[in-house]
């Protein structure tokens, strides 16, 4: 699944030391998918750290918008 970062999401990447890696696996195993308004979808999914991610993304520009570490 190909995807573009926002240069938000390029900043808090690196503040939250989260990887295109950490990304691209969220979105290939998430286990919620939500549909928010304006084509912006929520995807959050257990990685392997232990931790949860969720990632937000643009789907009419193919563009990551954020990205986060949930407790």
């Amino acid at each position: 699944m190909s995807f573009v970062l926002s240069a938000h999401a390029e900043e808090r990447l690196l503040e939250r030391g989260i990887t295109r890696q950490d990304i691209q696996y969220c979105m290939e195993n998430h286990h919620i998918s939500l549909e928010e308004a304006g084509g912006v979808h929520l995807y959050i999914a257990a990685h392997p750290n232990g931790k949860r991610i969720q990632v937000v993304k643009d789907m009419k520009n193919n563009l990551i918008v954020s990205a986060v570490w949930l407790a």
